[in-house]
């Protein structure tokens, strides 16, 4: 899978615009993309995340059924290509609005769950939320998840 990432202080906006411009033809080829599902934030993995700690990483799934080397070159620094491998990731889903209030109930609730069910998390992982809804969809109908990865036997 290729992502198009950015890392990022502060308001989500921010990573997002930047990665936006990035698939609107924002690019050497000024190729353009669709917006693919799901819209993650946090480290998208233990390898690849650079962020500082107030930082996070806003990743876009991108429509690539090659590799990194063959997506177009961006135009703005701060958006990095990365291919990552396929991962076992253990899901918590929820609706509403995924403010930094609402998603720390749901992380805590998955990592309780696993605990219970004597699921390990692969080292080092970070739990990280994904949003598949425009911020104009009505919050009750928000579709979210809070995932992390574990180990597979």
């Amino acid at each position: 899978m290729c992502l198009a990432q950015c890392a990022y202080e502060g308001d989500d906006g921010k990573g997002f615009r930047i990665l936006y411009k990035y698939i609107s033809g924002g690019n050497v080829e000024k190729q353009k993309f669709d917006l693919m599902k799901p819209v993650m934030i946090g480290p998208t993995s233990e390898k690849t995340s650079k962020a500082g700690p107030k930082q996070q990483i806003m990743s876009f799934v991108l429509p690539s059924d090659g590799t990194v080397d063959m997506l177009p070159v961006p135009n703005d620094n701060h958006v990095k290509l990365t291919q990552v491998e396929p991962e076992v990731v253990a899901v918590r889903q929820f609706s509403g609005s995924a403010t930094p209030k609402s998603v720390e109930p749901k992380t805590v609730e998955l990592l309780a769950a696993l605990k219970r069910d004597g699921i390990a998390t692969a080292k080092g992982a970070n739990a990280r939320l994904a949003t598949y809804n425009p911020p104009w969809t009505i919050p009750a109908c928000r579709t979210n998840e809070v995932m992390v990865r574990v180990l597979f036997p």
